[in-house]
């Protein structure tokens, strides 16, 4: 049985691509956030949202967003946002995937997707993206489209996976 669990801390036995760990920082780094690999000590959630983003762009695309030829070109591909678009790569992706993913993985932290649960609302069609991303408003309709669910089932069941490990690690108020 496959299980979800914390990108930023596994390794590809297939490639070079090794999980990195120098100081404070810890992380592969064609999954780590920009904020991450500039100042591992003050990442949030929206860290992980983009990792998840990240993770999301390669099983649709097939390759990962970020490359380099070691883990320096690639954190600096990171942080300059040096990525093809995916609707460059799969230019039949829905529009809304395709703002999903682009949300996730915006390079400034306050531009960003804020939680697991709009990008799940998102994903089920029950919320829309406001256009300006340094608001990242979500309106929700009152009903998705089934065919909307039918399509995004894989992605839901990731984010779904993502989202109980973040509500697991983080404490809750009252």
């Amino acid at each position: 049985v496959p299980k979800l669990t914390d990108f930023g801390v596994v390794r590809d036995q297939h490639t070079a691509d090794h999980m990195i760990r120098t100081g404070s920082q810890m992380g592969t780094p064609r999954y780590m956030s920009p904020e991450q690999v500039v100042d591992s000590k003050h990442v949030g959630p929206r860290s992980d949202i983009f990792s998840l983003g990240s993770l999301l762009y390669e099983l649709l695309a097939g390759e990962p967003a970020f490359k380099g030829e070691d883990q320096i070109t690639t954190m600096a591909a990171v942080v300059g946002g040096e990525c093809v678009p995916i609707e460059s790569l799969l230019p039949d992706l829905s529009r809304e995937i395709v703002e999903v993913i682009n949300g996730m993985m915006a390079i400034r932290a306050a531009d960003r997707i804020d939680s697991c649960v709009t990008v799940e609302s998102l994903l089920y069609g029950e919320a829309s993206l406001d256009p300006e991303p340094a608001s990242r408003e979500v309106e929700l309709d009152p009903e998705p489209p089934a065919s909307e669910e039918t399509r995004r089932v894989g992605a839901i069941a990731g984010v779904r996976a993502w989202a109980a490990s973040i509500w697991k690690r983080t404490p809750q108020s009252g």
